[in-house]
């Protein structure tokens, strides 16, 4: 996530997640530890409950969700979005985030398929209809 967010220059950051505020606060001062300054936070107060079985209600967030999470995170301040958490869909809204809020955009499983395809791989190929990220950044 850290080199997914440098690779984007992102500076200022936007933070969305499913979590509650705890967890929230953690994730910003790594961060914050990282070099970036988080200028908005929002969180959907969610806890997932530790069952293989049943999906959890992170899980059960629709891309929708996840987009307006994004767009209530946004700041006019922040110079992308980073959406926190494996478990929600928000690679598939990625890239109408950054169309409609004209920034970029990482996720925390984009990150982990860039940086495994771009930094481990070497796989440089561009994907599209996920964001800039995949799209562009070798």
């Amino acid at each position: 996530m850290v080199e997914a967010l440098r690779a984007l220059g992102i500076k200022k950051v936007a933070l969305a997640t499913p979590y509650i505020d705890e967890i929230n606060t953690r994730e910003k001062d790594f961060l914050e530890a990282h070099g970036f300054k988080v200028v908005s936070v929002k969180g959907l107060e969610l806890i997932a409950p530790a069952r293989r079985d049943h999906p959890t209600d992170i899980e059960m967030q629709s891309p929708s969700a996840v987009y307006e999470l994004a767009l209530s995170a946004n700041s006019a301040e922040a110079d992308g979005i980073f959406i926190s958490c494996a478990g929600l869909r928000a690679l598939e809204v990625a890239e109408y985030i950054e169309r409609d809020l004209n920034k970029p955009v990482a996720t925390s499983n984009m990150s982990l398929i860039w940086y495994t395809l771009r930094r481990k791989l070497h796989i440089t190929d561009p994907i599209e209809g996920y964001g800039r990220l995949l799209r562009e950044i070798p």
